[in-house]
C-alpha cells in the first residue's frame, strides 16, 4: 500500500516511505510542468477512490486529466535543466 486515506482531512496521503522517496527524487509535475522534487513531481490522479478505480474510469479521468499537458511537460523539463537540473538528472 502506497497511500493512505487521511479521515481527519478526508484526503488520500502518501505512506512515509514512499514521501521520503519523492523528496529525493526529481521530476516535472504533469499537471503545472514545475521541475522539482517532492510531492508534486508525481501528482496523485485518480478516478475516485484510488483503491478501487477500474482501469476504464481511471483511463477516461487521466485523458481528461492530461490532456494537452505535453507542451507543458517538455518546457519544465527544459527549464529544469536550464536552472541547472542536470546534475539532478545525472546529466553533468
Amino acid at each position: 500500500m502506497q497511500i493512505r486515506f487521511n479521515r481527519p482531512d478526508k484526503r488520500w496521503d502518501r505512506v512515509e516511505a514512499l514521501v521520503e522517496n519523492h523528496a529525493r527524487e526529481y521530476a516535472v509535475n504533469l499537471l503545472d510542468g514545475v521541475y522539482g522534487p517532492g510531492e508534486g513531481h508525481a501528482p496523485m490522479v485518480y478516478a475516485g477512490d484510488p483503491r478501487q478505480d477500474v482501469p476504464s474510469a481511471l483511463r477516461k479521468h487521466l485523458t481528461e486529466t492530461l490532456r494537452d499537458r505535453d507542451a507543458t511537460i517538455v518546457k519544465g523539463w527544459l527549464e529544469g535543466i536550464a536552472q541547472g537540473g542536470a546534475e539532478d538528472l545525472g546529466l553533468d
